[in-house]
């Protein structure tokens, strides 16, 4: 009879050193997900968001670094349009995410339901910036374009599948200092992009080794510190499922739909920077716009490193919720809208971009707390949080589609090619509006304070 007792003690004990031993990966059923949260260590935080870090630096450099070089030295004459098509591209491409969010969502392989998406995406783009490489240094350019592409799509894919790690494995009461790590991540990522952009004197076959490095780094981060547990298997998405993967519906998904048009405003009020070189040129009278903006985006991204992390923790610990901070964001960025009208000289451009950087950080911290507090389906959380990212796609693209016309049409000078005050204030006012939109339709945001 002792040696009964003596041997279920020792079961129970091997059973709950199981438990909570951290080699081990019991197969979990989605019902019981939130056993698999536990409070994270701020190196854990930054290890499950690294590749945040490699995205900020790609979504920082290739629009206004590395395209630019690439599409002048295919065409010079005729390099607007062929980065015009660069970009579109990559916009296309962001179409991948909700498809590759609604697959890591079924996955139940052993080794979880997002590493193995984060290194398959991984994989493909990284071999796809090898093949950009090659296709840059021997001026091949179709195989530079189709390595794009497929690099665009991979890594859409991947970071689908990273935002889906947050609700996966993050504590509802650290969901902000979390999202606060994401968005530094991306800052941090956008700055050092630049930095290096800098120190490689603008050399794209340099570039490409520099996202490779980061890409590399990031993806062992996540893989060593993102501590999944196997899922069972669940049936496997259809093309029905698939093409629901692009719905929102403004009913059954009302408070998400409400985040997803608000962040649509968001991006549409922040495109005007897309005529920031002209803004130089015309109204401060700037030499050499190119540099002045890099300086410029180095001023934002600092400021906006600064307030990412610390506005998210604040929001955990005062827990006076998320909207409030957003509110405040953009209603101090479209003031900073309105200033840059009256503006002659550069410090005062200086001030603003500094301020605007400063609480478009705060903005982006919240942004994405509020969307995984909305999220309709746990279950399928990367699957909406990569609709989620189209959102910028259709905001940044419908922003310049709008301003272009208008400030052609309103900004009218006598010198061809310069636009007038006049045009830059109607462009800086509709910024403003939109970034007022975008804070005013998250008071139909029901069920999050």
């Amino acid at each position: 009879m002792g040696s009964m007792v003596d041997t279920n003690e020792e079961s129970k004990e091997e059973a709950l050193s199981k438990d909570v031993g951290e080699e081990v990966s019991p197969l979990i059923t989605p019902g019981d997900a939130d056993e698999n949260k536990r409070t994270l260590a701020i190196y854990e935080l930054m290890g499950i968001s690294s590749f945040a870090f490699t995205n900020g630096c790609l979504l920082s450099t290739y629009p206004i670094a590395t395209l630019p070089v690439e599409a002048s030295r295919m065409n010079e004459e005729y390099k607007s349009i062929i980065l015009g098509c660069l970009l579109g591209i990559a916009g296309l491409a962001q179409l991948s995410a909700p498809v590759g969010g609604l697959y890591s969502d079924k996955c139940s392989h052993s080794f979880g339901k997002r590493r193995p998406y984060m290194a398959a995406g991984a994989v493909v783009g990284g071999v796809g910036l090898v093949f950009q490489w090659i296709g840059s240094v021997n001026t091949i350019w179709p195989l530079y374009f189709v390595a794009f592409f497929f690099s665009m799509l991979a890594l859409n894919v991947t970071f689908a599948a990273m935002m889906g790690l947050i609700p996966d494995l993050v504590l509802p009461e650290q969901v902000g200092a979390a999202n606060g790590i994401v968005a530094m991540m991306s800052t941090a990522g956008a700055l050092t992009g630049f930095a290096a952009w800098y120190l490689v004197d603008s050399n794209t076959g340099s570039m490409y080794c520099v996202y490779l490095t980061f890409l590399l780094l990031s993806i062992l981060s996540t893989l060593v510190c993102a501590r999944e547990r196997q899922l069972p298997e669940v049936s496997q998405p259809t093309w029905a499922d698939i093409k629901a993967s692009f719905y929102i519906s403004s009913n059954e998904h009302h408070d998400f739909f409400v985040v997803f048009v608000s962040r649509t405003f968001y991006y549409m009020g922040i495109s005007v920077m897309t005529f920031f070189t002209y803004y130089l040129e015309d109204m401060i009278d700037v030499k050499d716009p190119d540099s002045v903006l890099a300086f410029a985006a180095v001023i934002g991204l600092a400021c906006g490193l600064m307030t990412t992390y610390p506005a998210g923790l604040l929001s955990d610990y005062l827990q006076n919720g998320r909207k409030i901070y957003i509110y405040v964001a953009c209603c101090m960025m479209a003031s900073g809208s309105v200033g840059m009208i009256f503006c002659s000289t550069l410090p005062p451009v200086w001030v603003i971009l500094g301020l605007n950087g400063a609480f478009n950080g705060v903005y982006l911290t919240m942004d994405y707390a509020i969307a995984i507090d909305t999220l309709p389906n746990q279950e399928e959380a990367a699957r909406f949080l990569g609709l989620w990212g189209v959102a910028a796609f259709i905001g940044s693209a419908l922003g310049p589609v709008v301003g272009g016309p208008v400030l052609y049409f309103a900004g009218d000078a006598t010198a061809a090619g310069e636009f007038s005050r006049w045009g830059y204030g109607i462009l800086f006012v509709l910024s403003a509006l939109y970034l007022l939109m975008s804070s005013f339709l998250l008071r139909y945001v029901e069920n999050v304070k």
